[in-house]
């Protein structure tokens, strides 16, 4: 496509003259029939005129605004036109041009003839992407995410004022539906100064996402999650969240891409009696009523480590975390880490506790907890269960062998009564 619109570009540019003398096809040029040359290599290497083309008569060493040579010699005035700016919608092959187009001109490696390209994408089709992607996706702004579905709500959802308000400022449904079309009156009613500084007045928006309420989709729709009852905020566009099944008293931890409405809705772990879910550095912590902690792994290699495809710095970086000697050949750090892996996994053989259950090497029986806080994958804040009928908030230092987490410390930072 870039070598199409780089043909199309010249052959416009050829100067009057040159297509008068040029035979064509129906009135269509070809370029490679085309002898319209104005370049001088001298000239655009000094970004300057040289001396030989001054005694010609030329003041630019861009060729694209030089007489060309057919002209000079035959004493014709060089009419021509300069393509100054190159614009269309962001359809893939389009978009692959204008970034080769960009990365050249950045790098000083554009066709001379086209040195004077701006490459803008077109002004409607970028506000129809922009309001695309405000409908589609959950954006960022600043610490917070954004989308027109809070438009909806507040227009069609909120409370007697507020719809009353936000449908005189915007009239038409439509305006906060994700409409495929050209039309740019969306754009400009969402754009309004009146709209915006009503906006600024809201403050936060509740807004649900799980069921959907407008764009029902197979796996995200009224009754197909029952009770969702805790929400964390994972890894870059994806969230967390646990769901409750009254009929067998448990939960199911799910994933989901922040999608708008939430789509890849995956299961990662059923059957279990969390009531809370947290998240950090790719590990999903749960907490339950009187239960173990357990982490869920979200992302590869957050707690468990798996050697396939990694290279040798990785190894060696692994190596010295697990302090296994990092010297020697790639087969060689691998077998020293399998080995300790396989020992690792044979220590918990004989504990009765899930996989997923923070292991507590110092005490003789899994402890219980109510709930907890997480500040990253090491550091958790717990309210633990106590003989008596006393409760305590302890800290928790975790920290991964490579097969599960392992409690390395523990501290009590204060007592209280159950009641």
């Amino acid at each position: 496509m870039a070598k199409e619109f780089e043909t199309h570009i010249k052959t416009v540019q050829v100067c009057e003259a040159c297509q008068r003398g040029t035979p064509s096809q129906q009135n269509i040029l070809k370029l490679e029939h085309v002898r319209c040359e104005s370049f001088c290599n001298v000239c655009y290497e000094r970004k300057d005129v040289c001396e030989e083309c001054q005694e010609k008569g030329h003041i630019s060493y861009i060729p694209s605004l030089r007489c060309c040579d057919h002209c000079l010699d035959n004493g014709l005035i060089c009419r021509r036109m300069v393509v100054l700016v190159l614009s269309t919608d962001c359809e893939q092959g389009n978009k692959s041009a204008f970034e080769i187009f960009k990365s050249k001109i950045e790098n000083g490696q554009i066709d001379p003839y086209l040195s004077l390209l701006l490459i803008l994408p077109g002004c409607p089709h970028v506000g129809k992407s922009m309001k695309a992607s405000f409908s589609n996706w959950w954006l960022k702004c600043g610490d917070e995410r954004s989308n027109l579905s809070q438009l909806r709500t507040l227009r069609n959802r909120s409370d007697n004022i507020t719809k009353e308000a936000f449908r005189k400022l915007i009239p038409k449904n439509d305006h906060v539906k994700n409409r495929d079309r050209q039309d740019p009156s969306t754009v400009l009613e969402l754009s309004k100064q009146r709209l915006i500084e009503e906006l600024s007045q809201i403050g936060y928006v509740c807004h649900t996402i799980i069921p959907e309420l407008d764009k029902f989709t197979q796996e995200n729709r009224m009754g197909m999650i029952t009770s969702p009852i805790s929400i964390a905020v994972a890894n870059y566009g994806w969230i967390l969240f646990l769901a409750f099944d009254a009929k067998s008293n448990t939960s199911t931890l799910y994933k989901a891409r922040l999608h708008n409405p939430i789509d890849k809705i995956i299961s990662l772990k059923k059957g279990t009696r969390a009531k809370e879910v947290h998240y950090s550095h790719g590990i999903a912590f749960l907490a339950c009523e009187s239960g173990p902690l357990k982490a869920v792994e979200v992302l590869p290699n957050s707690i468990a480590l798996t050697l396939k495809g990694k290279r040798k710095a990785e190894l060696v970086e692994i190596a010295d975390q697990l302090k296994v000697s990092s010297v020697g050949t790639v087969q060689a750090i691998k077998s020293r880490i399998e080995v300790y892996l396989k020992r690792t996994e044979q220590k918990y053989e004989g504990l009765s506790s899930n996989i997923e259950d923070i292991i507590f090497p110092e005490n003789d029986s899994q402890p219980l907890f109510e709930s907890m806080v997480c500040v990253d994958n090491t550091l958790l804040y717990a309210a633990k269960n106590s003989v008596g009928g006393q409760c305590e908030i302890v800290q928790l230092i975790l920290q991964s062998d490579g097969v599960r987490l392992e409690c390395i410390e523990e501290y009590a930072i204060v007592s209280y009564d159950e009641d």
